[in-house]
């Protein structure tokens, strides 16, 4: 079930504590909007990187910051669907789980345009993108005050069952083949 905006109130963060999720970022992020909750989901690695350490100790200083600890696959969909947004702060990634996860409940992700994987966000609307990680913030605050949050929402469900949808995608294949077939068959 889709949560509308007004029952939203925090900004989410999925991911392990380590150098290429760029924590040192989203600490100047959450430092920048504290008018606004962050909620962080994830587990810190053995050999953490001194700048994630330094910046995840900061973080747990901050009031707009609460942990939630590791989150099962199934703890994450509620986490998620209660969110504003997915903010992907990551240096780099490929196409992560988690934007899946965030857009199958009706969560936009924000983003930068680096981290788009085939433009996919932008292209279909499904939050915001920004050029560099600097622009993060600017896309935050975007997205939090649009308008237009319930069509976003909305839009990003429909882009998972129409484009991620196993069902879906099992009929697109079919049809497919039998239309490989009908022209191997002339």
């Amino acid at each position: 079930n889709r949560v509308k905006r007004n029952k939203r109130r925090y900004v989410s963060w999925v991911g392990v504590f380590q150098h290429q999720k760029n924590l040192p970022l989203l600490l100047k992020i959450a430092k920048s909007y504290p008018e606004v909750d962050f909620k962080i989901a994830g587990k810190k690695l053995e050999n953490i990187d001194k700048s994630t350490e330094k910046a995840l100790l900061q973080l747990q200083n901050q009031l707009n910051v609460h942990f939630v600890g590791y989150l099962s696959r199934i703890e994450l969909f509620p986490f998620l669907s209660n969110a504003i947004c997915l903010l992907n702060t990551s240096y780099y990634e490929g196409f992560p789980n988690t934007f899946l996860e965030s857009l199958a409940v009706g969560t936009p992700v924000v983003t930068t345009d680096e981290i788009d994987p085939d433009h996919i966000i932008k292209t279909h609307c499904l939050g915001f993108t920004c050029k560099d990680p600097d622009g993060l913030l600017v896309c935050l605050r975007a997205l939090i005050s649009y308008e237009k949050f319930d069509y976003l929402s909305l839009n990003c469900i429909d882009y998972v069952k129409k484009h991620h949808d196993q069902n879906n995608l099992a009929k697109i294949f079919v049809q497919y083949l039998n239309k490989s077939k009908k022209i191997s068959n002339q």
